[in-house]
């Protein structure tokens, strides 16, 4: 009987043990079958990326009407079924915003505007007007900084004197940790000193267009139905008259060289996103950035 008592032992003991090895043997078949769906599915949503953007760059590069207003193909694309999920895609004119990198600008009385214009947006959203003092600090080559204090940062960082690339680089300036996802729909760093009528909303008007502020609601209910097809059409909105026409005239359009393309691909539970510029001169769209990730951009 001990003999037999023993050898059951071992045998449930090497039962267990191979029990136990089958168990680890299907986890790690699991997690290689998570992983490779993972990898397949960051496959098949880099290739809808990479249709997606050059679907948009043709109908872009096709739009040849002599104005950009939300009527363009473009500018409402619908959502596209894939299988186990969709992919949307949006399109923005990026001088539907104000370029923050103007506080910078050569132009005088743009950098004022600029700056006037980010003064106001701090302040309406309850943020230290004196932002616009570190913001400057980080691509005017003409202020200086204190090296020390940033060779104190984890990780150490300092400003490089050029203009942001992202949006998000405005997060590493003091006090501004949260500035492209609170400040995001007003700003950009690839717009131009002429905003686009067409698409800036009531308060980008408002703000970088002080001298047509009371009207700002107007021009967006008249270009509803009439989408500016030039600038001097904003003279038959109510409230606008050929003064400050005139005052605003540079720094307006109803054109645009550079559109944000943000990309979103689902797979059920999964999403990967991705935002790209694309540029337009002489008819020809190309490439210009391109971030993997969502709010990577701004």
């Amino acid at each position: 009987m001990n003999n037999r008592g023993s050898i059951l032992i071992v045998v449930l003991i090497f039962t267990a043990v191979l029990a136990a090895g089958a168990v680890t043997l299907l986890n790690e078949v699991s997690n290689d079958l998570d992983w490779t769906q993972r990898l397949y599915q960051n496959n098949q949503a880099s290739f809808y990326v990479h249709s997606a953007l050059k679907y948009v760059k043709k109908i872009i590069n096709d739009d040849n009407n002599g104005y950009d207003s939300d009527d363009d193909a473009w500018a409402d694309l619908p959502s596209v079924p894939i299988k186990g999920g969709f992919i949307s895609v949006q399109v923005v004119p990026a001088n539907a915003k104000i370029d923050i990198n103007e506080i910078s600008s050569d132009d005088k009385a743009v950098e004022k505007r600029t700056v006037n214009a980010l003064r106001q947006i701090l302040s309406e959203n309850d943020t230290d007007e004196n932002a616009v003092g570190y913001i400057r600090e980080w691509i005017d080559k003409k202020q200086k900084y204190d090296e020390n204090y940033y060779q104190d940062r984890l990780p150490p960082y300092h400003p490089d004197k050029e203009p942001f690339y992202s949006l998000k680089e405005i997060d590493y300036v003091e006090g501004l940790d949260q500035f492209a996802e609170k400040f995001g729909s007003y700003f950009t760093v690839d717009g131009s000193q002429s905003i686009n009528i067409n698409f800036a909303d009531k308060n980008t008007l408002e703000a970088y267009l002080p001298e047509v502020a009371d009207a700002a609601g107007s021009i967006i209910k008249y270009r509803k139905k009439h989408p500016f097809e030039n600038i001097t059409q904003l003279r038959n909105v109510p409230g606008v008259n050929d003064n400050q026409y005139l005052a605003i005239q540079p720094y307006i359009t109803a054109t645009s060289d550079n559109f944000i393309i943000k990309i979103v691909v689902n797979f059920g539970k999964t999403e990967y996103n991705a935002t790209a510029l694309i540029t337009r001169e002489n008819g020809q769209t190309k490439l210009a950035k391109y971030f993997e990730g969502k709010s990577s951009y701004e």
